[in-house]
């Protein structure tokens, strides 16, 4: 039996996911809880299989995935990519075969089979996903220029991004206007929803 893990919130979507996977006789809905929930106390609780994570953007997939890890390093988590856009940075293939990703316009028979293939260990990407990734264009940032933009993300100020990097206030400046430069973008918000819309973060 495998046991999933539903991180969605209520909604039609959250409603159908669970009654798919409660329909499926090798199959045990563990729990459905919030998108914002933290994964980790709810994962050594239940023990889950694979963790199915609703609909959403690639930004902090790794971050997700690394609390995941630490939690219950046998489990496995598939990232449901909003139909809308659903590109991966190519360097977040390197999490597979324990992270797998498919479109929210996947059949059912599709979304059950990525589930399957997890828990057994194959790596899983859809179609839609897929084409889209390959798609993308290269990623300009640099690691720490996505963790700054990441945070500009949260409405942090440039002085709590650098206590929170461990950075002074100067070089987190530096990286905001090489990331700027770097996107084509004229303000740090710009650039944030520029790399958004391409995946980058």
């Amino acid at each position: 039996m495998i046991r999933v893990l539903l991180r969605q919130p209520p909604s039609l979507l959250g409603t159908a996911l669970e009654r798919v996977i409660s329909s499926e006789p090798d199959m045990l809905l563990a729990e459905r809880i919030e998108s914002g929930a933290d994964l980790a106390p709810a994962v050594r609780r239940l023990l889950p299989d694979v963790v199915v994570d609703g609909c959403r953007e690639s930004g902090g997939i790794e971050t997700e995935y690394s609390v995941l890890r630490r939690a219950l390093p046998d489990a496995s988590m598939l990232v449901m990519m909003c139909a809308e856009a659903p590109r991966v940075r190519p360097e977040l293939t390197r999490l597979a075969p324990k992270v797998g990703f498919v479109s929210t316009d996947e059949s059912c028979d599709r979304f059950t089979e990525a589930i399957r293939r997890l828990a057994d260990g194959g790596a899983v990407i859809g179609p839609d996903v897929a084409l889209s990734t390959l798609k993308a264009k290269d990623n300009p940032l640099t690691v720490r220029e996505r963790e700054v933009l990441g945070l500009v993300l949260t409405g942090a100020s440039t002085r709590e991004i650098a206590d929170r990097l461990c950075l002074r206030v100067g070089t987190v400046r530096n990286y905001l206007s090489n990331s700027i430069a770097k996107v084509g973008a004229r303000t740090r918000v710009d650039a944030v929803r520029i790399a958004q819309d391409e995946g980058w973060i």
